[in-house]
């Protein structure tokens, strides 16, 4: 179960106020429970140093979706892009906005429509379309401006089906100190998964429920600390039924793909760090 394989990494006082919240009755999970996601997502990460991950029956296939908003893509970005396709053994799809608006429209509610529509950055677009996309089909999503190293993506599928994220750090502003939590790129999972599924959720009622505004906060609404509180819940609804977390953080990213940082739209406002 969950707790027994996070128990031996978990100070008295973190374990404590993990089980406090999966006990309480009355439950509300947002950005002040990140002082606990913290802790519960490097002790995950140790727990997969130490190779004790669950088993799952299911499959993550082997197929890369990845997302530009506009259907002409500039050729450095698609030369990243190329380095993924060149991996034998996996599909490799691309969306922009209009074939990504079809499927939602065609395979979730009108909801979930209205919310990608009110998303007014790329980066918005792309966080709620992976997680829509990823949630019916499962895949492994990657961002444009990774490029990948040329070794290393098998053994993220010799073993099982998890969702496996890679960790990062949050901070909320200035006064607070960094937090572990997890990106949302790059995403594997099999179809149907929970956490997937509770992140698309989230997303899409915090969008419907703010409406149409000039800004949002793209990193906490759809980006990743929406996917990290997601994970989040899962867990602490794993210790409450005494049930295992169907995740694994991934080991080592940084040897599988290159981050580009000098491609000619990161300089501009379609870079989310620009003006999410």
């Amino acid at each position: 179960m969950l707790l027994d394989r996070l128990r031996a990494y978990l100070t008295r006082d973190e374990l404590a106020r993990i089980v406090a919240e999966a006990r309480s009755p009355h439950r509300r999970i947002d950005l002040n429970n990140l002082g606990a996601a913290g802790p519960l997502c490097l002790a995950l990460e140790r727990a997969a140093i130490d190779q004790k991950v669950p088993r799952s029956p299911e499959k993550v296939p082997r197929r890369i979706l990845q997302f530009w908003d506009q259907e002409a893509i500039p050729e450095d970005v698609r030369n990243c892009m190329a380095t993924w396709r060149a991996i034998p053994g996996f599909e490799h799809v691309v969306f922009h906005e209009e074939p990504a608006r079809d499927f939602i429209r065609s395979e979730y509610h009108l909801r979930h429509l209205q919310a990608f529509d009110l998303c007014n950055h790329p980066a918005m677009k792309s966080d709620l379309f992976r997680l829509a996309y990823l949630y019916r089909h499962g895949g492994v999503y990657i961002d444009v401006d990774d490029a990948y190293a040329g070794s290393g993506m098998e053994r993220l599928f010799r073993d099982d089906g998890l969702l496996k994220l890679r960790t990062a750090s949050f901070k909320k502003d200035s006064s607070m100190n960094p937090v572990t939590i997890y990106n949302n790129n790059p995403i594997f999972c099999a179809p149907k998964d929970e956490v997937i599924g509770r992140a698309l959720e989230r997303a899409t009622q915090i969008m419907l429920t703010l409406g149409k505004r000039e800004t949002y906060n793209i990193l906490i609404i759809t980006g990743p600390v929406n996917i990290s509180l997601a994970l989040y819940t899962a867990a602490i609804d794993c210790i409450a039924r005494n049930t295992d977390l169907r995740f694994s953080p991934i080991i080592g990213w940084d040897d599988i793909a290159r981050k580009n940082t000098d491609l000619e739209y990161q300089r501009t406002s379609r870079n989310w760090r620009v003006t999410g």
